[in-house]
């Protein structure tokens, strides 16, 4: 039997190489600068600051007393000081004879105190003064009077305390004590 003749080898063709296919460096990202960002919006915080209102722009609706005093309600329950004041301020100029302004005195004395303006407070009791209203009614002057003093203490004691417009809420017990006397000392004179 005649030997098997050996398999050809078939030798496989080189693979030819692949392309290279140069790839670009990729462009750097275009630098885009990030917009400003928007404006925080303007949240009121507490503060002396409410004297700004004067000049805030009221709705040009507000005709009768009880419009200004709605809207001073409302504004002050939702937190914008300056706008109820102003609305106080407002009423009060517009309606100087009417028998409630002294209430609209008080009212806005009272929300200058809450947020620690405290010599705002004492003005809008002093000026009130010279109201027609007030003029002509010698207890209301008195309690005017008494706040006024009282308002110029505790003005006097928080910025001693290095605090001057701390809110009236927050004044700790023993500065309303010193406050007390300060002011007992200024209603005997």
């Amino acid at each position: 039997a005649p030997a098997p003749e050996p398999e050809p080898v078939i030798e496989a063709p080189e693979p030819e190489p692949e392309p290279t296919v140069e790839t670009p460096e990729p462009e750097p990202e275009p630098v885009v600068e990030a917009p400003e960002p928007e404006p925080e919006p303007i949240v009121e915080t507490p503060g002396p600051d409410v004297s700004a209102a004067l000049g805030f722009g009221l709705p040009e609706d507000l005709v009768t007393l009880d419009d200004y005093l709605d809207y001073a309600y409302t504004a002050k329950d939702a937190g914008h000081t300056s706008k109820a004041a102003a609305a106080y301020q407002t009423a009060i100029e517009n309606f100087p004879d009417d028998p409630y302004t002294p209430f609209l005195v008080i009212e806005l004395g009272t929300l200058y105190k809450e947020v620690g303006a405290y010599d705002l407070a004492a003005d809008t009791y002093r000026d009130a003064l010279s109201l027609p209203i007030i003029q002509g009614q010698n207890g209301i002057a008195d309690e005017f009077k008494k706040n006024i003093a009282y308002l110029e203490a505790v003005s006097h004691i928080t910025t001693r305390h290095d605090a001057p417009e701390i809110p009236f809420s927050q004044i700790p017990s023993d500065w309303l004590a010193e406050i007390a006397e300060v002011a007992a000392k200024q209603a005997e004179h």
